[in-house]
């Protein structure tokens, strides 16, 4: 099974350690689980201490380029 959680810094601080500590007991229950969370950096250090160290990060940016190009396309999709 893959658990997979998008933004989770967009999520309320107090909701995001609940949802974490549940993953974290369903990991616990479940070895063979795998999990994917995506949040900004500033989060990293929650997500180590309520997943007890059990995971791998991994920055990943944007390029100046691919966010002009990406703006320059939807102004012209939105007309």
């Amino acid at each position: 099974m893959f658990i997979c959680i998008d933004g989770l810094n967009e999520w309320a601080v107090e909701h995001g350690g609940e949802l974490l500590d549940s993953v974290s007991e369903l990991l616990q229950q479940s070895p063979g689980t795998r999990t994917f969370v995506t949040g900004r950096p500033h989060i990293l250090p929650e997500i180590k201490k309520r997943l007890s160290g059990r995971g791998v990060s991994v920055s990943v940016s944007s390029k100046r380029g691919n966010i002009i190009r990406y703006l320059h396309v939807e102004s012209v999709r939105c007309g």
